[in-house]
């Protein structure tokens, strides 16, 4: 919510290119208001309420917003770090007639039963020396979990979304490099690797 708000920047942007961001919040996941609040992005989080539905929360936001507001409703967007990225990936699976773009950060997809409906463009930033969610695989060192190469969610996702497998390289500085692959229904699927 309010930190991810701070971080991102994202309401100045929002504002110059008119655009509306939304920040909400996950539940705790200890009970203590404010405090190591996750998503429920998938059975493998071990720590997140698997009785609480999100994905119903986004729904009921975007219903709100779009009641309240005049949006392009096939303009809505999804993002987050770690956990938020993970749930990126699950609204992405499970109500691809709404979102038409993710771009998680840090972090890939748990959830373990994805059929979209519909390709949805995928803008995934990651870093090769994340501890989190390993680059190439491997042990987590924030839950006790191992998790996939950060390639195996695209490659699951460029399935989804029936795309060319061609890659090009479009983005190069320093130690930034993105990569794009494009698919059917004018999706792509862009990976952004930070080399540590």
């Amino acid at each position: 919510g309010e930190a991810e708000e701070i971080k991102s920047d994202m309401s100045r942007k929002a504002d110059e290119e008119c655009f509306i961001a939304v920040y909400p919040n996950a539940v705790s996941a200890i009970n203590i208001s404010g405090r190591l609040q996750y998503w429920n992005a998938g059975p493998r989080i071990n720590f997140s309420n698997q009785f609480i539905d999100d994905v119903g929360f986004v729904n009921a936001i975007l219903d709100r917003i779009g009641a309240d507001y005049n949006i392009d409703r096939k303009s809505i967007y999804a993002t987050g770090v770690s956990n938020g990225a993970q749930m990126a990936y699950r609204l992405a699976c499970e109500i691809s007639y709404r979102i038409a773009a993710i771009a998680p950060v840090a972090g890939g997809m748990v959830y373990q039963n994805c059929d979209p409906q519909f390709s949805v463009s995928i803008m995934q930033f990651h870093g090769t020396a994340d501890p989190g969610w390993p680059y190439s695989g491997g042990p987590s060192c924030f839950v006790d979990d191992v998790f996939p190469p950060i390639n195996t969610t695209l490659s699951n996702w460029s399935m989804f979304n029936n795309c060319s497998g061609q890659k090009s390289i479009f983005f190069q500085n320093g130690t930034v490099s993105c990569e794009n692959q494009e698919c059917s229904e004018n999706s792509n699927i862009i990976l952004c690797t930070v080399d540590n």
